[in-house]
């Protein structure tokens, strides 16, 4: 008991001694403050003069041509996989700035007006949650992981965010960047291959329509020789014989007919969007860059006020060195 008893009183102290030395350090904390606050008070010309100059310098990066936006959308992979995108726009991503032909610019045919207010390009991964090929999150901090088998990560489409200082030359940007996407010779083929494919199911799909439905006609109904027809489940009783309506074969044809309209409807374009870039507020707007700019002033003036109070003293310390 007396060895449980004293294990108990030394936890106790450590707790004691640990909230003491907090203490004692907020205390001190708080001294400096103070002696900062006298300082500033003996030095109030050192102390305004560099808050004006944070505030100054907040109203400047505020100004209407220094502001940032943000616009993002989402870009859509007609037959191929989204990584061949990312490559693309990974090279678009580091065009040099100073070698015309291979500038951003020359690359996207749009003047360098637009291309030079083009900050950032990013593109993030779209996850599917449970597989049922719907968008669900983008994976803006890059965390989801590959081993998730359920929560995939959708290779038809991503998700791509720009930075940008003039908002309404998103759209030259928009319509130069889906022409270069869309001029990929890789793209091209890919897309004219799966195009071709699409339109021959199509096709193939209507002249086996009308084969089985002429068929069933000639077969079934024209045929004066049989007096009486029954229904039954899928098949026709036509006399004393059973046979199929091919009801289930067309069926299946007219939905193979109807999947591959509905992408070639949609799909006009090897790279597509369903809407444009939705332009976000400022990164940097006013109210923040002032507040930034007044805690900036604060603690810099509170450092030269006591940089100025021990001006003598620090030279002497710099002379003897």
């Amino acid at each position: 008991m007396k060895d449980n008893d004293t294990k108990e009183l030394n936890l106790v102290q450590i707790i004691q001694l640990t909230f003491r030395w907090i203490s004692s350090l907020l205390q001190k904390f708080v001294m400096f403050l103070g002696k900062l606050s006298q300082l500033s008070y003996k030095h109030w010309y050192i102390f305004l003069l560099f808050v004006a100059l944070g505030v100054a310098g907040g109203f400047y990066f505020s100004q209407q041509s220094k502001l940032k936006y943000k616009a993002g959308t989402t870009l859509y992979v007609s037959y191929s996989k989204a990584f061949l995108v990312k490559d693309i726009i990974d090279k678009l991503k580091s065009s040099p700035a100073n070698h015309k032909e291979l500038s951003l610019a020359a690359k996207l045919n749009i003047p360098d007006s637009v291309a030079d207010n083009i900050l950032e390009m990013k593109y993030f991964n779209i996850i599917d949650y449970g597989k049922d090929d719907s968008q669900d999150l983008i994976d803006f901090k890059n965390q989801h992981s590959l081993a998730d088998t359920m929560n995939v990560v959708m290779d038809d489409r991503i998700y791509l965010r720009v930075k940008t200082k003039n908002p309404n030359q998103i759209s030259i940007f928009k319509d130069a960047l889906l022409a270069y996407l869309n001029s990929n010779p890789r793209l091209i083929q890919e897309f004219e291959a799966k195009q071709q494919g699409h339109l021959e199911k199509v096709a193939f799909s209507e002249k086996e329509i009308n084969r089985l439905d002429s068929l069933a006609n000639t077969s079934y109904f024209k045929d004066k020789s049989y007096s009486t027809f029954n229904y039954e489940k899928d098949k026709l009783m036509i006399g004393e014989q059973k046979k199929p309506l091919f009801y289930e074969d067309v069926l299946n044809l007219i939905a193979t007919k109807d999947y591959s309209q509905h992408y070639l409807n949609v799909a006009k374009t090897p790279v597509y969007m369903t809407d444009g870039f939705a332009v976000e507020g400022p990164t940097n707007p006013r109210t923040k860059l002032l507040v930034y700019g007044l805690l900036i002033g604060i603690a810099v003036g509170l450092i030269m006020s006591f940089v100025f109070e021990h001006l003598k003293t620090i030279c002497k310390f710099l002379q003897n060195k």
